[in-house]
């Protein structure tokens, strides 16, 4: 047996001629070995033997070189990990072994690799250890295992979901975080079996620069690392900047070049409040009110000096009455609360220093009262929007009922808010499903919705379903003259599975309707979580997603132990477990 000395030569030029050995070595059983010759005076013509592999199962066979390796250590030589060893037996290593008459037997060459201390330090390194000692967390923390599993689980879990639902929404957002970085938030909606809404967080990204190229880039990474498919995006929804929204190049045409069937929806309580901005903008008086309400927040609220003066003042002469908050430029549909809370404390608004000669005027006030009576009804449609997280049919609808209200009181609100909401995402799909419901005609929508969704729906099956589904809306509303959008949606989410398989396009129907969201409340909440998570003393911190992940679903962290938790916590450290111990 040839041997050698390990040194850093040997490592080096060995790794050039190292065989390529798998994950596994080579067993071929069936394979017509070839015979060498042995002996001089008396040649005898020998093998490869496969039942060899049985009793040694480290051996790998080249068939083109007719030789064979050690497997184990190959694999320990192309790691570095033979330095341990005194002796390096090459010739299963890196020259390759085929002295098949003097392999067997216990002095045999098999046996004296497997003996020598170059395979008992292979054995170690790559076998032993990685079994007895596994993960350096798993060994701090018995959970630690289970937790990673559990951890890709879930991830699966979703993406699973996700790829079972087929249809999903695109909703994303811009932050700047805490140490001036800038942030894009990404999640989906998507619908499963039972017709339930689903948005869920799945990230957050760092990013050089906010543009619309930038934000592709990074909703087409996290859509193939999801191992989705972009083709299956039915919508998008996201706020009304150029980068977002922009008609040439913004993020949403850009993927809508890619998948036209991804409808793109400006997010409904971003264009209520540019709705609003502009009838702020359309009334002179009002404008000027707010500007003046604005300037009186600066001067109380940047000032602790004369914040603390007015909390004096108010508990002297009007104990119990609410203050007034700091107005924010783009929350135009709470400047109604302000309002509010300036005209019903008339005499502390005299006493304040520099604004006291417009806040005397009759403008001011009648302005006050004129932008109180417009704008609380936008704000209580703002509070449905980002609470109630409806879905894109049933905010539409809401934005329609308001418009009515609002005809009682305003035409110029009324046609700053139709312009705005005038978003053509999923009209015939509507039409479609109420015409049908309501026994009117429906064949133009009909060829729209078989023509713009193509492969998603069968033009001559969903002919044939409509009528069944005028038959099983009939017997569900016999005696409704209109049936409206909500109810069928409703009504379709009831039915049995049996019933699903015989309106199987209009269920498809529906589905498209839940997948598009009304407004993008998910991703700015996740958003607005961040600036809690990275706070100033968080500035340095690279990875926020574990904290913003756990942070976003506090309901599912709440269900957590907290003991493991903090034997977690405390095993991480030999300070902290010196320090606490374990609970």
């Amino acid at each position: 047996m040839a041997g050698c000395s390990i040194d850093a030569n040997f490592q080096q030029s060995s790794a050039e001629i190292l065989p390529d050995i798998g994950e596994n070595p080579n067993h071929p059983i069936k394979y017509n070995f070839p015979k060498r010759a042995f002996g001089v005076k008396e040649i005898t013509h020998r093998s490869f033997q496969p039942q060899w592999f049985q009793t040694w199962s480290w051996i790998h066979y080249d068939e083109g070189r007719d030789i064979v390796f050690c497997s184990i250590c190959v694999k320990a030589a192309r790691s570095n990990k033979l330095k341990a060893a005194k002796t390096c037996d090459v010739s299963f290593i890196s020259r390759g072994y085929c002295n098949w008459k003097d392999a067997t037997g216990e002095k045999g060459g098999f046996c004296r690799h497997e003996a020598s201390g170059c395979h008992k330090t292979a054995v170690e390194a790559v076998v032993t250890l990685p079994i007895t000692t596994g993960d350096i967390g798993e060994l701090l923390s018995s959970a630690h295992a289970k937790e990673k599993a559990s951890n890709q689980k879930n991830l699966m879990t979703v993406a699973w979901c996700l790829r079972e639902a087929k249809y999903f929404t695109i909703m994303a957002d811009e932050v700047t975080d805490a140490s001036n970085r800038e942030q894009v938030v990404v999640c989906f909606r998507w619908v499963d079996s039972d017709f339930e809404p689903h948005k869920d967080f799945v990230g957050l990204h760092k990013v050089d620069k906010i543009n619309a190229d930038t934000l592709v880039a990074v909703i087409k990474d996290v859509v193939l690392r999801m191992n989705l498919d972009l083709h299956n995006c039915r919508g998008q929804c996201y706020d009304g900047a150029a980068s977002m929204a922009g008609s040439r190049t913004g993020t949403a045409t850009q993927l809508h070049q890619v998948e036209e069937r991804a409808i793109f929806t400006h997010c409904y309580g971003h264009a209520l409040n540019l709705a609003v901005a502009d009838v702020v903008k359309e009334s002179r008086m009002v404008r000027d009110v707010l500007d003046t309400v604005r300037e009186i927040t600066k001067l109380l609220k940047y000032s602790p000096r004369s914040d603390s003066l007015f909390e004096q003042l108010k508990s002297s002469l009007s104990p119990g009455t609410v203050g007034f908050r700091t107005l924010f430029p783009t929350r135009w549909t709470v400047f109604w609360d302000e309002a509010r809370d300036i005209t019903s404390d008339s005499e502390n608004r005299a006493r304040i220093t520099g604004v006291k000669a417009q806040m005397e005027k009759f403008e001011f006030l009648f302005g006050l009262c004129l932008g109180e009576c417009i704008l609380r009804h936008t704000d209580n449609l703002r509070v449905f929007f980002f609470t109630v997280e409806q879905g894109f049919w049933h905010a539409r609808k809401i934005a329609e009922c308001y418009q009515e209200s609002a005809r009682l009181h305003d035409s110029m609100s009324l046609a700053c808010i139709r312009q705005r909401f005038d978003q053509p995402a999923y009209r015939h799909l509507e039409n479609l499903l109420t015409s049908a419901a309501n026994g009117t005609d429906y064949q133009q929508d009909l060829n729209f919705i078989a023509e713009f969704y193509g492969a998603d729906m069968d033009k001559v099956l969903l002919q044939t379903q409509m009528e069944l589904f005028r038959s099983i809306i009939l017997s569900a509303f016999p005696t409704t003259a209109n049936v409206g959008i909500r109810d069928i949606v409703q009504h379709v989410c009831t039915l049995s599975s049996g019933v699903h398989m015989s309106i199987t396009q209009v269920s498809s129907l529906v589905r498209l309707l839940l997948v598009m969201p009304a407004t993008n409340a998910v991703s700015e909440r996740s958003a607005s979580a961040l600036r809690r998570v990275k706070s100033y003393l968080r500035t340095t911190m690279t990875d926020k997603n574990n904290l913003l992940v756990l942070h976003v679903h506090k309901d599912r962290c709440d269900s957590l132990v907290l003991e493991d938790c903090l034997n977690k916590f405390v095993c991480g450290s030999e300070r902290r477990l010196s320090l606490f111990g374990k609970f």
